[in-house]
C-alpha cells in the first residue's frame, strides 16, 4: 500500500490535491486508517491516477475526466480521440490569438522604443521660403490604389522633368492643410525656378517658418509618430504646433541602412498666438 505522501511523490502533484479528488469521487483510496484516518493506496490504482493526470496536463477539465471514469472510458484510447482534437482545436485557436496579441505587444514595443528616441528632442530650425514641384494629391482621391506610397511611385517616374532642383538627391515630401479643410499633400523637390513647371505637376509655397525637426527611422510608423509628436513629445517640450504646412525630407540617409528621414513640424514662433487664441 502507499500512503498520500508516497502517492503526492510519485506524480510530482501536492496532496491537497488527492484530497480534492477523493472529496469530489474522481480518485479516491482504497482505505482508510480506522484509527489515523491515513489514505492507502493500492499499486493497481497507480495507472488510473496517471492518466487523469495525463489529462489535466492537457488541459482537460475535472468534470470531463469524471464523465470518462464514470462512463469506462478513461482508459479507451479511441474514445479520447474526439475528446483530444477538440483540445488541440481549442489550442490552435488559443495559440492564433496569442499570435495577435503578440504583435500588439511588439508593435507597441517598437512604438515605445522609437518614441524615447525621439524624446531626446528635435533640432529647432528656422527655414526661408521656398518652393516645391511635384505631383499633387489630397485626401478626396483616398483609395487603396491611390494613396501616398502610390503618389510616390507616379511622381519617381517624372522627377527628372524638374529643373533647377535646389539638391537633386533630396525629396520632398510637402503636406497639411488646404484651404478647403482637406489634407493635401505634394511630392517633389525643392526648386530654385518654380517659373518651369512641367505639365500635370504643381508648385507649392512652403512659407518661411520655424520647425522642429525629428529623424525618423521607420517610414511605417510615421503617422503613428506624428501622433506621438502632436500629442505628447511637443507639449511635454513646451513647443506649440502651429498649423502650417508639415514635410517630409528623404536624403542619402533614406537609401542607406538606417533608412532615415527627416520630419519636420511647424511651431508657432515665440510670443505668437497660437490657432484660435485671443
Amino acid at each position: 500500500m502507499l500512503t498520500i505522501r508516497q502517492m503526492a511523490g510519485i506524480f510530482d502533484v501536492s496532496a491537497k490535491t488527492l484530497r480534492h479528488y477523493d472529496s469530489i469521487g474522481l480518485f479516491s483510496p482504497l482505505a482508510v486508517g480506522e484509527d489515523n484516518r491515513y489514505r492507502y493506496y493500492g499499486f493497481e490504482q497507480l495507472g488510473m491516477l496517471r492518466r487523469i493526470m495525463w489529462l489535466r496536463s492537457l488541459g482537460v477539465g475535472l468534470d470531463t475526466i469524471q464523465a470518462l471514469k464514470d462512463s469506462g472510458d478513461l482508459h479507451e484510447d479511441e474514445s479520447l480521440e474526439p475528446l483530444l482534437k477538440e483540445r488541440e482545436a481549442a489550442i490552435r485557436g488559443q495559440m492564433e490569438e496569442l499570435g495577435k496579441l503578440l504583435g500588439k505587444v511588439e508593435a507597441m514595443s517598437e512604438r515605445l522604443q522609437q518614441s524615447r528616441k525621439l524624446r531626446d528632442g528635435p533640432r529647432i530650425v528656422v527655414k526661408d521660403a521656398f518652393t516645391v514641384v511635384g505631383l499633387d494629391w489630397d485626401a478626396r482621391q483616398l483609395t487603396e490604389e491611390n494613396g501616398i506610397p502610390q503618389l510616390w511611385e507616379r511622381f519617381l517616374r517624372r522627377a527628372h522633368e524638374i529643373a533647377g532642383r535646389v539638391n537633386p538627391n533630396e525629396l520632398i515630401g510637402s503636406g497639411g492643410p488646404r484651404e478647403s479643410g482637406v489634407f493635401g499633400y505634394i511630392a517633389g523637390f525643392e526648386t530654385a525656378d518654380a517659373g518651369a513647371v512641367p505639365q500635370g505637376l504643381t508648385a507649392v509655397a512652403v512659407p518661411a517658418c520655424t520647425y522642429a525637426v525629428f529623424e525618423l527611422e521607420d517610414l511605417g510608423k510615421i503617422w503613428e509618430m506624428r501622433e506621438a509628436i502632436y500629442t505628447r513629445l511637443l507639449p511635454g517640450l513646451g513647443l506649440s504646433p502651429a498649423n502650417g504646412i508639415m514635410y517630409e525630407k528623404y536624403d542619402d540617409r533614406f537609401g542607406g541602412a538606417d533608412g532615415q528621414i527627416e520630419l519636420m513640424i511647424p511651431l508657432h514662433a515665440a510670443g505668437e498666438k497660437k490657432d484660435g487664441a485671443e
